[in-house]
């Protein structure tokens, strides 16, 4: 007699509820860092640095990014443990980094020349060994400004060394959120995590389009990939101007009616492709003989189109 399996139906409540605004902090985390260095390229040539200065037996990966309260996050801080403070100026807020003390300690011991053995009882890092991990940070940190194209909001600069949560105090805000970028790291036997923590109040300042303006090698990067999928056909529309029409009005519309635009583009339009909801490009109007024809210039990431 053969017996029917006990099925279970999955119980689709216990998943994780992500609200909007920790989806719109999670995009602006990725918006972060410009596109063009986002790739497999920028982890490879990373890859290839580390194992110079520890190694071929040095490995990493990104295991997760999540958004979280910053009081959890405090609270699943070891008491002691090294933490990186990195400054991006002009700006004064700070992203901390907690790294592990097994790996701190034997990349301090790779570097020394030694095998990257571990320390038999856990403790902080000495002056001596805060400068020879520093060095390798800010070879990092300058390697990752050389290669994101110099762009001023990527240049991260190693601002301080913290032993204990209570020293972190000043630099992270129990009241926002963060989003928490968890790396998983091995040197020969011993393996670990640093776990990035970037306050939402650094995002949400890099949000606007202008502190979210294009360096030269993004716009390359971005020509190249629109250029990759030209061969597909896609509708183009121009907005010329905006206004708001209430439901009662919308509704009364017929063909051949007029509607005045509260804001008229001028000699500047926005371009969008299919439902052009979130992303436009913004162009000039050049010549308006026989057909119009526009000058592109740059894309803007903006607010849902709600009014037209």
């Amino acid at each position: 007699m053969v017996r029917s399996p006990n099925i279970v139906p999955f119980d689709f409540g216990k998943l994780p509820h992500i609200g909007a605004a920790e989806v719109s902090l999670i995009n602006a985390f990725h918006r972060f860092f410009p596109s063009h260095a986002t790739s497999d390229e920028l982890k490879q040539s990373v890859q290839e640095l580390l194992h110079e200065e520890l190694g071929s037996d040095f490995s990493f990966h990104v295991e997760r990014v999540e958004s979280r309260p910053m009081a959890q996050v405090l609270e699943g801080l070891p008491r002691l443990g090294i933490f990186l403070v990195i400054g991006l100026p002009p700006k004064e807020e700070k992203i901390v980094v907690d790294v592990d003390l097994l790996i701190a300690h034997a990349v301090v011991d790779r570097l020394l020349g030694g095998h990257g053995d571990a320390l038999a009882q856990t403790r902080t890092l000495s002056e001596i060994e805060e400068g020879v991990l520093s060095y390798l940070i800010l070879k990092l940190l300058s390697h990752f400004y050389d290669t994101m194209g110099a762009s001023p909001r990527v240049h991260f600069r190693l601002f301080d060394f913290c032993s204990n949560t209570n020293e972190l105090q000043p630099y992270l805000k129990s009241g926002e959120a963060v989003i928490a970028l968890t790396l998983q790291v091995r040197l020969g036997r011993q393996s670990g995590s640093f776990k990035m923590l970037i306050p939402s109040s650094i995002l949400l300042q890099f949000s606007s389009a202008d502190d979210f303006g294009l360096t030269e090698a993004e716009k390359r990067d971005r020509s190249e990939r629109m250029n990759a999928f030209g061969f597909l056909p896609a509708s183009l529309w121009v907005e010329g101007g905006r206004t708001t029409v209430g439901t009662g009005e919308l509704s009364r519309l017929k063909e051949g009616d007029f509607v005045l635009l509260d804001e008229g583009g001028g000699d500047a339009v926005s371009l969008r492709v299919g439902t052009g909801e979130r992303r436009s490009v913004r162009g000039k109007i050049i010549s308006r003989e026989r057909k119009l024809q526009v000058q592109l210039e740059e894309i803007f990431d903006e607010h849902f189109v709600g009014e037209v």
